[in-house]
C-alpha cells in the first residue's frame, strides 16, 4: 500500500477468506472516516479486491474495510488509507490589460506539495520548485492572451485543479484622435457624459480601470453612429474605453476622469 493516496486513485487489498458463504454474497470495499462511512464501488478478481476513492472525498485519514452480504460479515482488521488534497492553480495578473511595448505580471498561487509540474500556456512541460510561479506576459503589437495551465500534478498526485482562465490583452491606447480615425471621443478628461462618434454603427461599449476590471459595460440597440453614454460615478483617473463596432472591430481609447 502507498503511504498516501489522492482523489481518483486505485487501491487494491488481498482478501483471506476462511468459512464458505452463501450463494449469491457479493463482498465490497467500505471506507470509515470523517465521522462517515462510505460504501465504495468494488471490483473483484479472485481474492483481490479494487477500488477507485471518490474524487470528492475530503482529505484525512480513512479505514478501509471489505464487508460481505451472506452473512453480513466485516473483515476482522482494516488498512489505513491516508489521503492528501489534489493540488490546485489559481492564476492572477498585476494588469488585465496594458499598452503595447508593457507588459502583465503573472502570478500562479499553488497548493500541495512541491515541485508541481505542468504544461504552460505553450504547451512546453515546465517544473515548479516554489509557489507563486510568476512570469511575464509582453507583446510589441495589440493581442489578446489566454492564460491558463495544463495536466498539473504535484509530489503526491498525479492529476490537479487548474481553477482559472485569465485573459489579457494589450491595447493600442490613443487618447485623442488621429487625422486618419474613423472614431472620436470627446470630451476627454471626461466627467460623467461621454460622446462616442464613429463612421460604422457602435454595438458595444466597455469601461476598464487600469488593473483591466470592467466598470462600466453598455451595450448599444438601434446601430447608431454617435452614442452619448453616462458614466457611472467612478473614481478620478485614467480608465480604457473599449469600442465594439458593428464591423467586428475594436478600439480602444485611453480616457481620462476628472
Amino acid at each position: 500500500m502507498k503511504r498516501a493516496y489522492c482523489p481518483g486513485d486505485s487501491v487494491g487489498v488481498y482478501l483471506s477468506q476462511q468459512g464458505q458463504f452463501t450463494p449469491g454474497n457479493q463482498i465490497s470495499l467500505k471506507l470509515a472516516g470523517q465521522a462517515q462511512l462510505i460504501d465504495l464501488t468494488t471490483r473483484q478478481n479472485g481474492t483481490i479486491l479494487t477500488t477507485t476513492l471518490p474524487t470528492s472525498l475530503a482529505a484525512g485519514t480513512y479505514r478501509l474495510f471489505a464487508q460481505s452480504t451472506q452473512p453480513v460479515v466485516r473483515t476482522r482488521d482494516s488498512v489505513q488509507v491516508t489521503l492528501v488534497a489534489l493540488p490546485t492553480a489559481e492564476l492572477s495578473a498585476d494588469k488585465r490589460s496594458f499598452p503595447v511595448g508593457d507588459s502583465s505580471r503573472v502570478s500562479v498561487s499553488l497548493t500541495g506539495a512541491a515541485p508541481w509540474a505542468a504544461l504552460d500556456v505553450a504547451n512546453r512541460p515546465i517544473t515548479i520548485p516554489a509557489s507563486p510561479y510568476t512570469f511575464y506576459v509582453n507583446a510589441t503589437q495589440p493581442a489578446t492572451f489566454t492564460l491558463t495551465l495544463k495536466n498539473l500534478r504535484d509530489a503526491n498526485c498525479p492529476r490537479g485543479i487548474v481553477k482559472n482562465e485569465l485573459t489579457i490583452s494589450s491595447l493600442v491606447l490613443a487618447d485623442e484622435p488621429l487625422a486618419n480615425s474613423q472614431m472620436t471621443v470627446f470630451p476627454n478628461p471626461v466627467a460623467r457624459q461621454v460622446v462616442i462618434d464613429a463612421a460604422v454603427p457602435i454595438a458595444e461599449l466597455s469601461l476598464r480601470d487600469m488593473q483591466g476590471r470592467e466598470v462600466a459595460h453598455q451595450s448599444v440597440t438601434g446601430r447608431p453612429t454617435r452614442f452619448d453614454w453616462s458614466l457611472p460615478d467612478l473614481p478620478v483617473g485614467q480608465y480604457t474605453l473599449l469600442v465594439l463596432t458593428a464591423d467586428g472591430k475594436r478600439t480602444h481609447w485611453k480616457l481620462i476622469r476628472h
